[in-house]
């Protein structure tokens, strides 16, 4: 499941149950939170944007220790990010 389904399903799930009765507030509170985490861009790619802009060469290159940050990032974020038979 993507980050954009979760968060559809979340919002569904807060329309169809009315999340407005006295003891859903704090559970209603909770799934906002939810929605609003992940709404926000992982942060491997914000640093790994932030590297490759600052960088990148006029050809096009980004020099060898920046491409080794990135191959880190890649390996950390490969490690963090579900598989797709963990998913299903």
């Amino acid at each position: 499941m993507t980050r954009e389904e979760a968060i559809a399903r979340i919002k569904e799930h807060k329309n169809i149950h009315k999340m407005n009765e006295p003891r859903a507030i704090l559970i209603s509170e909770a799934l906002d939170i939810a929605i609003e985490a992940l709404e926000q861009e992982p942060i491997l790619d914000k640093i790994r944007t932030e590297i490759i802009d600052k960088y990148m060469t006029a050809t096009g290159e980004v020099n060898t220790v920046a491409k080794g940050c990135l191959q880190i990032i890649d390996k950390y974020k490969a490690e963090s990010e579900p598989q797709e038979s963990e998913e299903k």
